[in-house]
């Protein structure tokens, strides 16, 4: 009985085993089953990623009409004096491009640039400063903006290509943004979503940089126009060469002043000395130069005409720029508005006296003392050799090939004064393009100056010695009222009476130093006082830039909340540059901007302030197709970078990393000497990726980080179903790998890889803390 007994227990527990292995492999089937069948969903998924190279074909069909259409814009502005449209009401000059034979003309209501050797087509270029002292600077920037969102909808057109693969297109407004520093940046942000029933995308920014120094060109040409506002040295150098060539003779020009005691006296006529002057002009504007650029120096034996010669160097420029040229130019053919007096009709005669004497005879006194008017433009032609040139034709830019820009000053002198015959104002029409220099109002008139003598001393903020040459002006209320009170001397020091003003505001401003404001007021009993203000330089700061993997960085936290990972170092998953280039750009919303070219050059020029900073990185990459495996078979999934088909290789420059409006608080700079970004890029520029690792992004649009963390556990057994299934040993990781979750290609293999997927997010709060800018 209890053999028996012990069979029928045995026979029963064998029942109960099979039972439950049975149960098992039926709950095995349906999972396994349930799996297949989202693994081929999965799949079908994958069509969808077709839509990544219509999107880069769009981007590259976009990107056709944004290159052509800025560069035209570029060399539109540089044959039209910074305008493509010139103002109405603005005096212009016409030029002929005589380095490419460029002209602007309209077809089809479309403002573009074409080619005539013959040199007749001429440019309209509007002055600068014009002949009724206005000074009127455009605003470039805005004109490139404008004729880009002008232009791109027409070139566009009404995406024929994408509707005949059966889109529809939805078109947003697009918008430009232009930045002139040291290369002009255009971005375009266009939205533009094509949808079809089988896929539906969008894409909207696109951007161009071009190597054209503008900042360079803007700064040369700013200082030639504040320096004629303020010197005349046009003015000056035309009554230079008067004086030079003329002398109580029928062929030289009437002298200004001079006398004579015999009785014959010398007279001119008027159409002659007025074209005599015109190619006086003409041969000597070819001498004048800026100092500290590109010239050739005339050099003469006899020391009087070395000093003539010298005198045409215009000490202006504080900087070396040895590969930019300045030229000086008057055309014949332009107007030349000439008189002089005392004259009578066409013939010019002197104050002639006679007078007879019963002793001494006759006896004359003849005084050569003539009083030109002159006026006529100057062009200035401003060419960075080291900028680009842009072909027309091609519609490309060539590095290192020159860019020349040019615009006209008026250049009047009446009477011999320069640029003033009695009383002429100064009219500002554009305060924030010309700059805070302005001429007096009679705010700054000498009756006004109320109060005792006002000692301001300037000093370095790092050095903390006296700051020689800083200019001081004096402002009440707005613009208009802004007197130029003087300059510093070697001690740091400048002494004057100060305008009558309630809360008026001293401003202090000198080359590479930050400027200073200063509330200070002004009433009748303000007596002596004396004011000491710091102006901090701006400091050379040595820039490196460090980028850090994002997938490297989601797995160490994964780790470290799951794993038990005890501490957090950001530096194992950082990477230097190696295949990027990075374009960092400050800007203090006032009056300062600096653009850095990493790792080109890694010095930029920064005060301790709050900057604006846009920072672009872009990167040599080798994208290729990738594959994914499922159950035992692989997929190919051809790359979509560009768009291309075949084989799907892309190998370029492509946009690894952009920031924009990022706030960067520079602290106090006396003991700092190096800052460093921190950045956390989608991937990086490496000599191998695929469409995944471009398209497939870690982030969010709230910068949040959204991703998969793949975990492969060691293998430690294998149950007998069909197909195998493989017992996991869950604390032991052999291999990891982060993915974005637009392809989400994993899931469906888990069960057979001992593959474990965590779905993670960390809010751009928590990730941004580890990640900004050091300083040391």
């Amino acid at each position: 009985m209890k053999k028996r007994g012990k069979k029928g227990q045995i026979t029963l527990f064998l029942l109960i085993s099979v039972l439950i292995l049975l149960l098992v492999m039926v709950i095995l089937f349906l999972f396994f089953r349930k799996g297949e069948i989202e693994g081929e969903g999965e799949v079908k998924d994958k069509t969808q990623i077709v839509y990544d190279s219509q999107e880069i074909e769009l981007v590259k069909y976009v990107q056709a009409c944004l290159n052509p259409i800025s560069l035209r814009a570029l060399e539109i502005v540089r044959l039209q004096g910074g305008y493509i449209d010139p103002p109405t009401g603005v005096p212009t000059i016409d030029v002929v491009d005589q380095t490419h034979f460029h002209y602007v003309t309209e077809e089809n209501g479309m403002k573009v640039v074409r080619q005539d050797l013959t040199g007749t087509q001429k440019n309209t270029v509007p002055y600068w400063i014009t002949p009724d002292n206005q000074v009127i600077i455009p605003k470039v920037d805005e004109e490139i903006k404008r004729y880009i969102e002008e232009n791109i909808i027409d070139c566009v057109g009404d995406f024929a290509p994408f509707r005949e693969r059966g889109f529809t297109p939805t078109v947003g407004t697009p918008t430009a943004t232009v930045t002139l520093g040291e290369q002009v940046l255009i971005e375009l942000n266009f939205p533009i979503r094509m949808s079809r029933s089988d896929i539906d995308y969008t894409t909207e920014d696109f951007f161009l940089k071009i190597p054209i120094n503008w900042d360079l060109l803007q700064d040369m040409a700013m200082t030639i126009v504040v320096n004629e506002i303020l010197f005349n040295f046009l003015e000056k150098n035309t009554v230079e060469v008067i004086s030079r060539y003329a002398s109580v003779d029928e062929n030289s020009l009437p002298p200004l002043s001079g006398s004579r005691q015999d009785c014959d006296e010398v007279t001119w006529e008027k159409p002659e000395v007025k074209e005599d002057l015109k190619e006086l002009i003409e041969v000597n504007w070819h001498h004048l130069h800026i100092n500290n650029t590109r010239f050739y120096r005339q050099i003469r034996t006899d020391p009087i005409d070395q000093g003539f010669y010298d005198s045409f160097i215009l000490p202006i420029w504080d900087k070396q720029a040895p590969l930019l040229m300045v030229d000086f130019k008057y055309n014949p053919e332009w107007d030349f508005d000439f008189d002089i007096f005392p004259s009578q009709g066409n013939t010019i005669k002197p104050h002639y006296t006679r007078s007879s004497n019963p002793i001494i005879g006759a006896f004359c006194h003849v005084e050569y003392e003539f009083y030109y008017d002159v006026r006529y433009p100057t062009l200035v032609k401003i060419n960075d050799l080291e900028s680009a040139s842009i072909n027309w034709n091609s519609n490309l830019f060539f590095p290192y090939d020159g860019y020349e820009f040019w615009f006209p000053i008026d250049t009047y002198v009446c009477g011999n004064n320069k640029r003033k015959c009695v009383d002429v104002e100064w009219v500002e029409t554009d305060m924030d393009a010309a700059g805070a220099i302005l001429p007096p109002t009679y705010f700054c008139e000498m009756w006004n100056r109320k109060s005792k003598n006002q000692t301001i001393l300037i000093k370095d903020k790092y050095s903390g010695l006296p700051v020689e040459k800083a200019s001081i002006d004096y402002r009440c209320g707005n613009n208009m009222d802004l007197c130029y009170m003087g300059t510093t001397n070697s001690s740091g020091m400048m002494m004057e009476e100060f305008p009558q003003c309630d809360n008026g505001e001293i401003i202090v401003t000198k080359t590479r130093y930050m400027s200073n404001y200063h509330t200070h007021s002004i009433s009748p009993t303000t007596g002596e006082q004396t004011i000491e203000l710091d102006l901090e330089p701006y400091k050379p700061i040595n820039v490196s830039i460090l980028l850090y993997g994002v997938k490297g960085y989601a797995y160490q936290i994964h780790n470290t909340s799951n794993h038990g990972t005890p501490n957090y170092d950001p530096s194992l998953f950082a990477r230097p540059f190696d295949r990027e280039t990075a374009m960092l750009r400050f800007s203090d919303d006032v009056e300062y901007s600096a653009m850095l070219l990493y790792p080109e050059n890694i010095t930029v020029n920064l005060s301790s302030a709050t900057y604006i900073t846009h920072i672009m990185i872009t990167g040599n990459i080798t994208a290729v197709p990738y594959t994914i495996q499922f159950r035992g078979t692989t997929e190919t999934f051809i790359d979509t970078i560009n768009g291309t088909g075949g084989s799907g290789v892309f190998t370029g420059e492509y946009l690894v990393y952009s920031e924009t409006d990022r706030i960067e608080n520079i602290p106090d700079l006396t003991d700092i000497q190096n800052m460093t970004f921190h950045l956390l890029p989608d991937y990086f520029a490496l000599s191998s990726l695929t469409a995944r690792d471009v398209h497939d992004s870690q982030f969010n649009s709230d910068k949040d980080i959204s991703v998969e963390i793949l975990e492969k556990y060691n293998v430690i057994g294998v149950l007998p179903t069909t197909p195998a299934t493989l017992i996991c040993d869950n604390m032991n990781v052999t291999y990891w790998e982060v993915s974005g979750r637009i392809f989400e290609e994993y899931d469906k293999d888990l069960v057979y890889d001992c593959i474990n997927v965590t779905d993670m997010d960390i809010p751009y709060a928590t990730w941004n803390q580890w990640f900004g800018t050091t300083y040391e």
